[in-house]
């Protein structure tokens, strides 16, 4: 009932194994009891000397027509195309059979379908779908403006197809300037949601929902338009949407009402706990009583942190050392002040740390670079010591540990006793390398220094008012960011917010 657009894929509808005429009659006519419009994916570009088994390409106006024309027979009417990744077929495809047009040489072929169409059907919208990153965000606005200088009016809609396997952990602020740059061309915005290829329903389920909150709660608000499409093994089933595996099931998550929560802490004078108040609303301002708030604590200024890395040593390897890198080969840039207490290795159930002054009691590890690199006495535990790294973002440090043995095939664990503040994120990273013979690297894995975990701080329940408030544990001196997070329900959807809080 809160579906708009039924999209078909054109095979279906005109390539022989496809729809069925009773199959395709008895869907049209579903569609228009609900009034859901119908649309087809379509790919528009044709090429006599390439693109042979490329998407985005077929043969152009006459099966766009045929499709069209099917669905009219049927009883119903199409009022939307998407095109399928024509810049993504034409312009970045490096494989067999590529064309590598330019995007202006792509826009004006694309125009030219899209005035083959509408000479016939004038009212269809016609609109776009890329894949992201794959089409960079600057390729996206340069193909926004030559297609319609092209055209000669813009695209009327683009839905980005996410890679979700390659996505940072910040996506949804790098998509939100995608978003940006396709509302300020006069073009409606649109993500299409889903998971990767996830062996459960139940997995790649959870995976679509938290791409969705992901950009809708922590991201600042909805697309234009939102896409609901798998094109994978998962889900089994569409039906029945009240069913927790099911695909619509994802749909009727995202239709439900639409809750906010403000938050505010006042941390003790002494004690280190917090006041906490706040209140859970829906977007129209009425209460959603009964509702539990849980509320977390993040360190900003780098608390004290273990991080693990398991995995199985490569086949042939029997010697690794670790790295540091610092705004240098994929890290950063950014500011760094990281500290490290201890870097180890170990495999099976040993309790030995492998890596040759692995805790820095002997100094400093050999290192390259203009980056601020010392070792002092540490300030967590006595007779012990700790490794600082200060850069700024134009400074770099590379630094290697000595050479230790590993056993191909074998379960390793190494890890990282280290302080990260809030500001040093992405700047440092520490590389478990295997080396080959002549003392080469042969591969490498690389850990990510991340903020601390959240620290559960309390709970409360809404009042009849929309109200919580609760007093959290005691927290260490330092800034935080504070969080209270309501799970939602079948009814409202979840919500989320955090503010900065000191404690003395």
């Amino acid at each position: 009932g809160r579906t708009h657009v039924f999209t078909y894929w054109w095979q279906w509808i005109v390539l022989p194994g496809g729809a069925t005429d009773a199959e395709l009659r008895r869907e049209v006519a579903a569609l228009k009891a609900r009034d859901i419009a119908i649309g087809i994916d379509y790919e528009p570009l044709v090429s006599d000397t390439c693109g042979r088994g490329v998407e985005g390409f077929w043969d152009g106006v006459p099966t766009a027509l045929a499709a069209i024309r099917r669905i009219a027979a049927a009883g119903g009417t199409v009022r939307y195309i998407r095109l399928d990744e024509p810049v993504a077929g034409a312009v970045v495809y490096d494989g067999e059979s590529a064309c590598h047009w330019t995007v202006e040489e792509t826009a004006q072929k694309v125009a030219d379908f899209v005035r083959g169409v509408k000479a016939i059907y004038p009212s269809i919208i016609i609109g776009d779908i890329e894949p992201w990153p794959a089409v960079s965000t600057e390729m996206l606005g340069r193909w926004l403006d030559a297609y319609e200088a092209a055209a000669g009016s813009p695209f009327p809609l683009l839905h980005l197809d996410m890679d979700w396997s390659v996505l940072a952990s910040d996506w949804p602020s790098a998509a939100r300037e995608v978003e940006q740059l396709v509302r300020s061309r006069g073009t409606r915005f649109g993500i299409i949601y889903n998971g990767f290829y996830e062996t459960s329903d139940a997995a790649w389920l959870a995976h679509a929902q938290a791409n969705v909150l992901a950009y809708e709660i922590d991201g600042g608000g909805p697309p234009d338009d939102a896409v609901f499409m798998s094109w994978t093994d998962k889900p089994d089933r569409a039906l029945p949407e009240t069913g927790p595996n099911s695909f619509t099931h994802l749909i009727a998550n995202y239709v439900r009402t639409r809750t906010t929560v403000t938050v505010a802490g006042t941390p003790a004078t002494s004690g280190g706990t917090i006041t906490v108040t706040g209140t859970i609303r829906t977007v129209g301002g009425d209460p959603v009583a009964g509702g539990t708030v849980a509320v977390s604590a993040v360190p900003r200024d780098g608390s004290y942190q273990v991080i693990e890395l398991q995995g199985t040593v490569p086949a042939g390897q029997s010697r690794a050392l670790i790295g540091i890198r610092t705004n240098t080969e994929g890290a950063g840039p950014g500011s760094a002040d990281v500290t490290f207490y201890e870097i180890g290795y170990a495999e099976g159930t040993e309790t030995t740390n492998r890596v040759p002054n692995g805790g820095f009691d002997g100094g400093v590890w050999d290192y390259m670079g203009d980056a601020t690199f010392t070792v002092g006495p540490s300030d967590s535990g006595t007779g012990s010591m700790m490794l600082r790294i200060v850069a700024t973002p134009t400074q770099s440090v590379g630094s290697n540990s000595g050479e230790f043995s590993v056993t191909a095939g074998g379960q390793y664990r190494m890890w990282v006793a280290v302080r990260v503040p809030e500001a040093s994120i992405g700047s440092t990273v520490v590389d478990l390398i295997f080396l080959g013979s002549g003392e080469i690297e042969t591969s490498r894995v690389r850990l990510y220094l991340a903020s601390p975990a959240p620290i559960p701080a309390g709970s409360a329940t809404v009042d009849a008012t929309g109200a919580f408030s609760l007093t959290t544990s005691a927290l260490d001196a330092g800034r935080y960011w504070l969080a209270a997070t309501y799970a939602g329900n079948k009814t409202y959807w979840p919500a989320r917010r955090r503010t900065e809080v000191t404690v003395p």
